[in-house]
Formats: C-alpha cells, sequence, structure tokens
C-alpha cells in the first residue's frame, strides 16, 4: 500500500519502552484503520485492518527481538 496518510508522530521518535496515546479525530466513524510501524533501521511493519474501537490499545514489538 503506498497511499499513506499522515504520519501521527512526525518527526519524534518513540523509544524502545516507551509508549504515546494517540486520538484519531478524523470525524468519521471509521474504527479500522491500516498501521504502519516504521522501525529506526528502517524495518517496516504494516498491520493492514486493525479495528482500533475493539482493540482499545496497540502494542508494537521491534521485530529483531
Amino acid at each position: 500500500m503506498n497511499d499513506w496518510k499522515e504520519d501521527i508522530l512526525g518527526q519524534d521518535i518513540l523509544e524502545a519502552g516507551n509508549f504515546a496515546r494517540i486520538t484519531i479525530k478524523d470525524g468519521r466513524d471509521v474504527c479500522t484503520y491500516d498501521l504502519k510501524i516504521v522501525f529506526i533501521d528502517g524495518e517496516e511493519l504494516d498491520e493492514p485492518g486493525i479495528d482500533l474501537c475493539e482493540t482499545g490499545s496497540y502494542t508494537v514489538t521491534d521485530p529483531g527481538e
């Protein structure tokens, strides 16, 4: 998928062991999102179709571990 929208963290980096609380307010009743996580080494993790209303939280584990 190449049609990614906003980079929520922007230029910020979320260090290992830390967390961020993110609220998505786009004015729509949408729960399902495609997530893309980019690690510091450039490795990418694409997670399509995540129901954020159902999960309540989302945890990312470094694929190198």
